[in-house]
């Protein structure tokens, strides 16, 4: 059987490739004969070789020739390609009289790439109004995309918070990632909707879904607590990862302690330092504190107390209480650095101003009430 299958396949191929030229071979014909569908036809496929030789010359012309008989997704792509010049010398000019030639025939895309370039300096002169109006005409023809943009329109420019939840839901219920995120984070924090964790629930996990790393990570938080979804350790793992790849760095910290103490997954302590490394470098407080603990734990290489000292210092910048004292402890035995009591009772003092009440304990082992009584003649300091 399998002998036969295979003597069948050259001669399969072969009427294949001769039903395809013949093809071609027509849509030549009605292309040269003036048909603009079927010159935008021939013009993809010299694009993307398929039945023929790749030719972006061959492309333009007959996308040219299509869109100079009124075929709006010719329009369309000459508007694009003059725009972002990858066939063509890029021409901003020649770009906006293309799109405004299909948006004239009401093609959404068309009509919100003209309000994406009215938004932005640099190409043609900023005009809202213009891009409110193409935004809008865009919005109204179904595209989620401009559904969304307009709603970010109502929101910073028209104020308008009835409009902007209007065309927030409308785009998420089109299957916007961001307009989903959006809307979740409305119902979750009360962003002028009632909070609703179940409606923050099923918007942000639509969201992470599409890969939007601070739904993952918001999802990953959701499953550790049990909160709006059973708890799974494992599940809040799989987000957390997810959100982590994408390089955010809530989500780096959390896989971080993840990791570290075999929450959902198999403990893994170098693995938790490469991500809390990863989170600390973008100045995420808990992950600098952590990370500097990670370190102090590994005595026997020297080098660890100078990197933890350096990590505790960035910890105290964000202003982080543990941080004081621990770095407090190290500079009063000078450990990674060097030793000044004066110094580790001031940071000491830090954290107990801040509420640490550990660092209170270690303040009068150095400093005992009677001593600071004698420093400041009596007075409360």
């Amino acid at each position: 059987m399998t002998r036969k299958t295979n003597e069948k396949k050259p001669e399969k191929q072969s009427q294949s490739a001769s039903g395809n030229r013949e093809l071609v071979r027509k849509l030549k014909e009605a292309a040269a004969a003036g048909d603009p569908e079927k010159q935008f036809l021939l013009a993809l496929r010299y694009e993307n070789g398929r039945g023929v030789r790749k030719d972006p010359e061959k492309y333009m012309f007959w996308l040219k020739e299509a869109g100079s008989r009124g075929h709006v997704d010719a329009e369309l792509l000459l508007g694009r390609e003059y725009r972002d010049g990858k066939y063509v010398k890029r021409d901003h000019k020649l770009a906006v009289e293309w799109l405004e030639k299909a948006a004239g025939q009401g093609c959404p895309e068309a009509e919100h790439s003209l309000s994406v370039y009215y938004s932005y300096a640099g190409y043609l002169p900023v005009d809202i109004d213009k891009a409110f109006y193409w935004e809008e005409r865009a919005a109204k023809h179904g595209l989620a995309e401009a559904q969304f943009g307009l709603s970010c329109y109502y929101s910073s420019v028209k104020k308008d918070i009835k409009r902007t939840l209007f065309w927030t839901r409308k785009a998420a219920e089109q299957g916007h990632p961001e307009a989903e995120y959006n809307l979740g984070l409305r119902h979750l924090y009360g962003m002028d909707v009632g909070k609703n964790r179940r409606l923050a629930v099923f918007w942000l996990e639509k969201a992470a879904r599409q890969g939007i790393p601070e739904a993952e990570y918001l999802m990953g938080t959701f499953c550790e607590k049990g909160e709006g979804v059973p708890q799974d350790l494992k599940q809040a793992a799989v987000w957390y990862k997810q959100a982590a790849w994408q390089r955010y760095a809530d989500a780096e910290y959390a896989l971080g302690c993840c990791y570290l103490y075999g929450k959902g997954v198999l403990k893994n302590e170098k693995q938790a330092v490469k991500l809390l490394t990863e989170a600390a470098y973008s100045n995420i407080p808990e992950a600098q504190l952590l990370l500097a603990m990670c370190l102090l734990r590994k005595k026997e290489e020297g080098h660890n107390l100078r990197e933890a000292v350096l990590w505790l210092k960035d910890a105290i910048d964000n202003d982080v209480k543990e941080a004081y004292r621990l770095l407090g402890i190290l500079t009063y035995n000078g450990w990674g650095v060097k030793k000044n009591k004066k110094k580790a009772a001031e940071l000491l003092g830090k954290a107990a101003e801040k509420g640490d009440k550990e660092a209170k304990k270690l303040l009068d082992m150095i400093e005992p009430p009677k001593v600071k009584e004698a420093k400041t003649g009596g007075k409360k300091p």
